[in-house]
Formats: C-alpha cells, sequence, structure tokens
C-alpha cells in the first residue's frame, strides 16, 4: 500500500512451547557449557562434531550447565556415544540429574543402562518418566558415560533431553 500508513498487529494467547534441550557438540572447541571431571580432553574440546575423552580410572563425569526444564515435559535424556574398549564390567552408564528441591547430585536421583564398549558409536535412552525423583524443575544434568576406564576412549556425539 503506497504512502505513509500506520498498521497495528494483535496476537492472543500465543505461546512457544520448546521442543527439546540438545547439545550436539558441533562447534571445535566449544564444549557448550559442560565441564569434565575424571577424564582427559583429547582434543581440547569437542573436534568434528565429536568429543573424545580418555577414561583413566573411575568415575568420569560430564556436567552440564544450568538449565530449568519440567520434568513432565522432558521424561528421556538421550546420549549418542561410543566407549572404545574399556572395561566391560565398567560398561554402565549413569545419569544423575539436581532439581529446584534437590539441589546436589545425589544417587536417589540417578538412573543406570548399560553400554557397549565395542567403538561404535549408538543412541542411548534413558527413561525417567516414572522415575520417583523425576520431579519439579529440573536443573542440571550429570553424564558419568561409563563406571569406570582403563585410559581407553569415550566420545560424545549428542546429549538431549526430550519427552
Amino acid at each position: 500500500i503506497p504512502g505513509l500508513n500506520d498498521a497495528e498487529l494483535q496476537i492472543r494467547d500465543l505461546s512457544l512451547t520448546a521442543t527439546g534441550v540438545r547439545y550436539d557438540f558441533d562447534t571445535d572447541g566449544d564444549a557448550e557449557g559442560w565441564t569434565t571431571r575424571g577424564v582427559t580432553d583429547v582434543n581440547n574440546g569437542p573436534l568434528g562434531g565429536r568429543w573424545q575423552l580418555n577414561v583413566p580410572g573411575s568415575d568420569p563425569a560430564l556436567s552440564s550447565p544450568p538449565i530449568l526444564v519440567d520434568a513432565a515435559a522432558y521424561s528421556k535424556v538421550f546420549v549418542a556415544m561410543a566407549n572404545d574398549q574399556n572395561p566391560a564390567a565398567g560398561a554402565r552408564m549413569q545419569v544423575f540429574w539436581t532439581t529446584a528441591q534437590s539441589p546436589a547430585f545425589n544417587e536417589a536421583n540417578s538412573a543406570w543402562i548399560d553400554v557397549s564398549n565395542d567403538g561404535t558409536f549408538a543412541p542411548y535412552t534413558v527413561d525417567l518418566s516414572a522415575h520417583p525423583g523425576w520431579t519439579g524443575t529440573i536443573t542440571q544434568i550429570r553424564i558419568d558415560p561409563i563406571e569406570y576406564g582403563d585410559g581407553h576412549t569415550i566420545s560424545i556425539d549428542m546429549i538431549a533431553l526430550a519427552l
């Protein structure tokens, strides 16, 4: 429409819904706010979309940056990773979380799943929908990708929370 015009637009009942919380580690050197403990970073952060870490001993951990998500909206934790020949007996992943009511990582707010140690990438899903501690506002996630290692590597491709 030519000329000077005033226009007004009004949107009612607009809402935005997030479809997931996802960390792809696609930018070289950018761990996207995640921190590590008990591992050695092979490439000083992700490289080529994968984060490679040596696991020399027990209790390796990757902790997310602070998050604020409704547990009812995000009931699964997905991890795409490869465990390259660390001991089979230690090939169990543990996922921890903190909440507004329980702000420290603890065993009560955690779940275990078995993982492969054959070195191939695989998707792992931890379904927390029935876990009694998965309630309220989730404020942080910690992934212990394996229980213990012997100096071999793990590689993380993606970590996500979804329904």
